[in-house]
């Protein structure tokens, strides 16, 4: 559910096709729904089934008390923190302490690791189930072309950060009232008293918002925006906007 931002969920009656290149995940209400539904597909296509879903993506699927599912990366976060080195490092509380400017400091010095391919890493993970380290990728997003020391540090803080808690993650609760809820936030000075105050940059608006299915985080976004709001209440129209056609869709989901 949480991968339909950036993979595609297609409904069909009482089905939930998930499908990521060649891998499809399969939901429904009933076994008996499922069968129907792949020995349909198999009458066309080739399809290798496995049994009940524990991973998928490099996501796990563990089912605890009372019909709650969790969705954690912990072994995808563990084989990430061996590839850089950090697997025993010490953890810290939060997954960032400051706003990133584009400053004029000392190129990265080198490392065992691509500072974009761990960017990338971690751009995944938070778009699957950690929207608690999106405004701290984001962050360092912003700089992958012309990374500079302060950068790698603030990716240092968030591989330290996911060291302690990379059980972490998001929890799918059953409930009857299948209620969306979409909480909004934007501020107008994004990079204010960071970068100079007279480059337009530094009071681009900060777009925020996450949308709840069922009290479960459905789809999260924080976003530096392109252009300038020139008051508080435009930039909170600007984040209402485009939360409103991300709920529209969601709606799709959920005939």
């Amino acid at each position: 559910m949480l991968l339909a931002s950036k993979i595609g969920i297609f409904a069909l009656f009482l089905f939930l096709f998930l499908i990521y290149v060649d891998d499809i995940l399969f939901m429904a209400k009933t076994q008996s729904s499922l069968n129907r539904i792949l020995s349909a597909l198999k009458r066309t296509f080739h399809i290798t089934e496995e049994s009940d879903t524990q991973t998928f993506l490099g996501v796990n699927f563990n089912t605890v008390s009372e019909g709650n599912i969790t969705l954690i990366q912990t072994t995808f976060i563990v084989k990430v923190l061996a590839l850089t080195g950090f697997a025993n490092a010490n953890s810290v509380p939060t997954p960032a302490t400051t706003i990133l400017s584009d400053d004029n400091a000392v190129l990265e010095r080198e490392t065992s690791w691509h500072y974009r391919q761990i960017l990338g890493i971690l751009t995944y993970i938070s778009y699957n189930t950690r929207p608690d380290i999106t405004f701290a990728v984001n962050q360092v997003s912003r700089f992958c072309n012309n990374p500079k020391r302060s950068y790698e540090r603030a990716i240092k803080r968030i591989l330290r950060y996911l060291r302690g808690t990379c059980n972490n993650g998001i929890i799918l609760r059953p409930s009857l009232q299948q209620l969306l809820d979409s909480y909004i936030d934007a501020e107008i000075g994004g990079l204010w008293n960071n970068d100079n105050s007279c480059d337009p940059t530094s009071v681009r608006s900060r777009t925020e918002y996450v949308i709840m299915f069922c009290g479960t985080p459905l789809l999260w976004v924080f976003k530096l925006r392109t252009k300038v709001a020139l008051s508080i209440v435009e930039a909170e129209y600007i984040a209402l906007s485009q939360s409103m056609r991300d709920l529209l869709l969601a709606l799709n989901l959920f005939p």
